[in-house]
């Protein structure tokens, strides 16, 4: 077609937004690891048409004692398939899946929001039972299992909302070392022996 000017800009532009989310991504999470899904998430997002919108407070430095880096990828993971999957179920306009990840001085915040169809209020109680889906075909019904298992384990809570106009939150919050409430000494107990 020899447009080589408007193919030279288009590739200049989708350079330089990789560029950012490149450098956004790597300056807020410490973990190579972290990095690595975060960006290919919104990598596979964008080709199927669904922007990942990182919050400009975005950061971690590091997890939770309790959880493994296999469960934080997975929770995190598994939040962001079914939200991209939400928005590319819903007919019309495509709404970017918001993305918020904060490690604070008492608790790790994971929010994942997107403007799909929503839950199925038959499915609602029971999203978090191995098993329970809303899609028809192929192998699903363990990721949110999975995901409530990971937080449960590591004395977490998982709030569902719904997402004004359309569309669902998921919000995690799991505490830090130190960040709960003091539970009374058993001088028994191996770490309080003197």
């Amino acid at each position: 077609m020899k447009r080589y000017d408007e193919a030279i800009r288009y590739i200049e532009a989708q350079s330089e937004n990789a560029q950012e989310i490149l450098d956004f991504v790597s300056s807020r999470f410490h973990s190579p690891t972290l990095c690595g899904l975060l960006l290919g998430k919104y990598a596979s997002a964008r080709e199927k048409g669904v922007e990942l919108l990182f919050d400009p407070a975005c950061t971690l430095t590091c997890r939770p004692s309790s959880l493994r880096e296999t469960e934080l990828m997975s929770i995190i993971g598994n939040l962001l398939d079914n939200a991209i999957e939400a928005t590319l179920a819903r007919e019309g306009d495509r709404y970017p899946v918001e993305v918020y990840i904060v490690g604070g001085a008492r608790e790790l915040v994971i929010e994942i929001a997107d403007q799909g169809g929503g839950i199925d209020p038959a499915l609602r109680e029971r999203i978090f039972e191995l098993g329970a889906t809303s899609k028809d075909n192929g192998d699903h019904g363990l990721g949110l299992h999975l995901v409530s298992s990971y937080v449960d384990h590591a004395g977490g809570s998982i709030e569902v909302a719904a997402n004004a106009p359309y569309g669902t939150v998921f919000s995690v919050f799991i505490p830090l070392p130190g960040s709960r409430l003091p539970e009374p000494i058993n001088p028994d107990e191996p770490e309080y022996a003197t």
